[in-house]
């Protein structure tokens, strides 16, 4: 597999094998990276209890193959730590409209956010984000190209009394 936060040519998805399954399931979640897919898997563990095993594949990979023992990825099977408590919750009218008609999972963006996966920022800011994690300042976490319109920021502020999503021209 890539390496963290590296783009690859061919989208991914995550495939769950539930207990007492003998085939892989999945749904129409694609990824462009690993570190995506594997955030997803890792917040599908935490909410779905009939979990046995997962694993992340290309997407060209065929549907509904049988399980074979060494497959999957225990990694995967890590509930994901937060690093910071979000506050009370907001979000914007824009970034509501764009959440809406993107059909982007808040609760997948939130926990992209938590547990230090930036986003979209350069290796300045990714080092400076983790010191603000441990300094107690604010954060702010970019999702989607800086060209984008419908780039999201995520902020939680410093003493981590909330947490917003917004967009760049809302900040």
């Amino acid at each position: 597999m890539s390496t963290e936060g590296e783009c690859v040519s061919e989208k991914l998805r995550v495939e769950v094998l539930g207990k007492g399954e003998s085939r892989w399931a999945t749904n129409a979640h694609e990824f462009d990276s690993p570190e995506e897919a594997t955030t997803f898997a890792h917040d599908l563990y935490s909410r779905w209890g009939m979990v046995e095993s997962l694993r992340v594949v290309p997407v060209s990979r065929p549907r509904g193959e049988h399980y074979e023992p060494g497959s999957d990825d225990p990694e995967l099977l890590r509930v994901p730590v937060p690093l910071f408590d979000l506050g009370h919750l907001v979000a914007t009218p824009g970034a509501i409209e764009v959440i809406e008609r993107r059909g982007i999972n808040v609760r997948f963006l939130l926990v992209r956010h938590v547990t230090g996966d930036w986003g979209d920022v350069d290796d300045e800011d990714k080092a400076r984000l983790d010191q603000a994690v441990i300094n107690g300042t604010r954060i702010l976490s970019a999702y989607g190209p800086e060209d984008d319109p419908d780039r999201l920021y995520v902020i939680t502020e410093a003493g981590r009394s909330s947490t917003t999503i917004l967009l760049p021209g809302e900040y």
